[in-house]
């Protein structure tokens, strides 16, 4: 069966000439000024060892204690952060938590959740639609996101795109951010 032309574009939004200098873009929001924007899937990627994990706890603590800058970046307000670990393991992201927080005025308790899941593979996607329904964080940090799926190999775009789907699907549903770690 043939698309119609209305099936075609329904994912589109179609701009035509003068709607385009017409129409007022929206200003980015910033949870960290020029780091971090707001309501955005974001990714912080490098190689083993980068600290990648690190960076990110840290920039979530900082965000969720109302600190007013991140690396010389202005906070603008505090907000409640999800920190997902798929990882380390709840020992190792606990002892990574204290020994971030006992360098801070560590206020932050109300607007901080983690939760870690097992060594095994498995889709943590409804765990944390879970977590966003309880908890409505602003922020969701993922650490890391090839164990947060089964999907086998992300070299292929029909195994990313499953994960990037999920992703969008939840920051759409409870209109929040997104920071995935990833090698």
């Amino acid at each position: 069966k043939k698309e119609s032309k209305k099936d075609i574009l329904k994912d589109f939004a179609v701009m035509i000439g003068e709607n385009c200098d017409t129409t007022e873009a929206i200003p980015v929001e910033w949870m960290v000024e020029n780091m971090l924007p707001s309501k955005f899937n974001c990714c912080v990627a490098g190689t083993t060892g980068s600290k990648k994990s690190m960076w990110s706890m840290q920039l979530a603590l900082a965000i969720a204690n109302g600190e007013r800058d991140f690396l010389g970046n202005t906070i603008p307000k505090p907000l409640k952060v999800l920190f997902v670990d798929t990882e380390v393991g709840q020992n190792e992201l606990l002892r990574r938590y204290k020994g971030i927080t006992k360098h801070m005025n560590w206020e932050g308790q109300d607007n901080w959740i983690m939760m870690s899941k097992r060594g095994y593979m498995s889709d943590i996607w409804e765990a944390v639609d879970l977590m966003c329904t309880s908890h409505r964080p602003d922020l969701v940090i993922i650490d890391c996101l090839y164990n947060s799926t089964v999907v086998a190999d992300f070299s292929k775009q029909t195994g990313m795109s499953k994960v990037t789907d999920e992703v969008t699907i939840l920051r759409e549903k409870y209109d929040n951010t997104f920071l995935l770690v990833h090698h």
